[in-house]
């Protein structure tokens, strides 16, 4: 007897929680028009919850350096975006 059942692909992502999840909400939206801050934007609001977790995980470590880290992750979400679309566009 073979059992068949839907498997979600997001099961299968590898990589730490808050990567898989911003780019669940980021990667769908690439070839739109959308502005890529404003999809990273509500990626964020979206996995506010592992984002919640991640912080937690970095208690121990100085406030300046979460700070520049989220600022960090943040702007590479946008750049993926944006270099992305570029690079679509330039296959045109």
């Amino acid at each position: 007897m073979v059992l068949a059942a839907p498997v979600l692909a997001e099961e299968y992502s590898y990589g730490p929680p808050v990567s898989v999840c911003l780019d669940k909400y980021t990667t769908p939206y690439i070839n739109t028009d959308r502005p890529a801050i404003e999809i990273v934007d509500e990626a964020y609001d979206k996995c506010q919850d592992v984002l919640a977790q991640w912080d937690e995980e970095r208690k121990s470590l100085p406030p300046e350096l979460v700070v520049s880290q989220d600022k960090e992750f943040h702007a590479f979400y946008v750049h993926m975006i944006e270099a992305r679309r570029k690079s679509d566009a330039n296959k045109k």
